[in-house]
């Protein structure tokens, strides 16, 4: 059986080493267009699934952020 862990937490954290202040949950809410819980979620890696809308717009986020990713670094495949 394997399990997905998401890496939003960690990401959020070297945006906010890279701009040089806090990055709320909140606003990345607002500025990729998703509800606030989806994206706290995401970050407390506590979801079950996750839409590819949502991948493609927290994607979109980051690139707006100067800080461009892939989709695979959103998560990976742990094996339980």
């Amino acid at each position: 059986m394997s399990e997905v862990e998401f890496h939003l937490f960690a990401l959020i954290k070297q945006l906010e080493i890279k701009k040089g202040e806090k990055v709320t949950v909140a606003e990345i809410a607002k500025k990729a267009r998703l509800h606030r819980n989806t994206v706290q979620r995401i970050s407390d890696n506590a979801t079950e699934r996750v839409d590819l809308t949502t991948l493609a717009k927290l994607r979109a986020f980051f690139d707006a952020e100067g800080m461009p990713i892939n989709i695979g670094d959103l998560f990976t495949d742990k094996v339980a």
